[in-house]
């Protein structure tokens, strides 16, 4: 490893360490894992500054943006290493949430090494989530059906749509399919977590990214400020868009506010029946229903923040309640019930249908134009060093996505 003729020096590339499984069990057998052979390689993969050519001392190590200045003034005893960071990955996933870690788990079951970082969830501000059945062949597909199967989720069977009539329009799930899924995303976010560790994936929770490049990502977790360098990163960060929020192209008529209420009613909601999700439409938006329990339902009003005639009212509760009149079929779902809490989000449409190339950190989250590098191409394409994925890249049915 320790090589002049070692493109890794000059270029950033991670090494790649091939141990047949004979050697691979001495050093595990020793006590060293994984991490303790990256860190020695670290430590110990390093060259002598004079042993390069003088050529490359001056373009490559010198003025190389590689080593962003660190060897201008560098003496000839200077040691140079290999790897930049003992933690250098192959794919950076910035987002825990659904898209973040079952990306995270496929390509860590293709083989690559994968890194998530994730910031906390705050469970005050979960949100309830609708998975049709259709759902369960893409969580065949990345290994996570039989795990979503066994968690005890409520069932869903099907939907009740108040869509400008004043009848409910009945839709049943085919009774010959499987059901789907009632979840609370917190909650379904700690089990594919989990599942994403145990395919191999580290996870880096708690944390906060604050800038981002082509191949790094900086975070802070608990205070302290690290980076992590991959291949190339993956936004799933929501609607948080870490990466993707300065390409977003938003739909005019579509500028929506979704205020949130959890409600619990005990002996249950009087329904036809309790697993289903209540849609309708009504004044400035929509309304619907969807229950994490017997007891508990969410009622959600997505209002057009442009046009919208709800009274602003001193708290969000009352601006909330105000909105909720707006419903007729949840307005009388509430009936009896008791509100825990309310909150609000911005649910606007939105997509990224273009984006270039960023270079040079940039500070998460920014609003400003993306530098014009040349480099353009439409989501899911890595030619830009980075890819959107979920929410990340453009809105996704509010019904089952957040």
């Amino acid at each position: 490893v320790a090589m002049t003729g070692a493109n890794n020096v000059y270029f950033d590339g991670p090494p790649l360490l091939i141990f047949g499984p004979e050697h691979a069990s001495m050093i595990a057998r020793d006590g060293y894992s994984k991490a303790d052979v990256k860190k020695f390689v670290y430590e110990h993969g390093r060259v002598r500054l004079d042993a390069f050519s003088d050529e490359n001392i001056e373009r490559r190590i010198r003025q190389w943006p590689v080593f962003k200045g660190e060897f201008t003034e560098a003496g000839p005893d200077r040691m140079v290493p290999v790897m930049k960071s003992a933690e250098n990955a192959h794919i950076v996933v910035i987002g825990g949430g659904p898209a973040g870690s079952m990306v995270a788990r496929l390509l860590a079951s293709w083989g690559h090494r994968v890194v998530v970082i994730a910031r906390e969830v705050d469970r005050r501000r979960g949100l309830a989530e609708s998975l049709p059945p259709s759902s369960r062949k893409v969580l065949a597909a990345v290994g996570a059906l039989e795990a979503v199967d066994a968690a005890g989720f409520s069932r869903g069977i099907g939907n009740a749509v108040w869509w400008g009539e004043r009848e409910a329009q009945l839709e049943p799930y085919d009774a010959g399919r499987d059901r789907g899924f009632q979840v609370f995303r917190p909650d379904l976010d700690a089990l594919f977590q989990q599942l994403a560790i145990d395919a191999g994936v580290e996870w880096v929770g708690d944390a906060t990214v604050t800038r981002t490049a082509t191949t790094t990502v900086e975070y802070t977790q608990a205070g302290v400020t690290r980076q992590r360098r991959g291949r190339f990163i993956i936004d799933a960060s929501g609607r948080s868009g870490v990466i993707g929020k300065p390409f977003r192209q938003y739909e005019p008529a579509f500028r929506m506010q979704a205020l949130i209420g959890v409600w619990q009613r005990p002996g249950g909601w009087g329904l036809p029946d309790e697993s289903y999700t209540i849609v309708e439409t009504c004044e400035d938006g929509w309304a619907w229903s969807i229950p994490v329990a017997a007891d508990t339902r969410h009622l959600v009003v997505m209002v057009d923040g442009t046009v919208s005639e709800v009274p602003r009212g001193r708290t969000l509760e009352s601006t909330y309640r105000a909105a909720l009149t707006k419903s007729r079929q949840l307005e009388a779902l509430r009936a009896g019930a008791e509100l825990q809490q309310t909150w609000a989000c911005d649910a606007s449409v939105y997509s990224a249908s273009s984006y270039g190339g960023l270079y040079g950190l940039r500070e998460a989250g920014s609003h400003g134009s993306p530098p014009d590098t040349g480099l353009h191409g439409a989501p899911g394409s890595s030619a830009s060093g980075f890819v959107l994925v979920g929410d990340a890249g453009a809105t996704i049915d509010p019904l089952s996505s957040f």
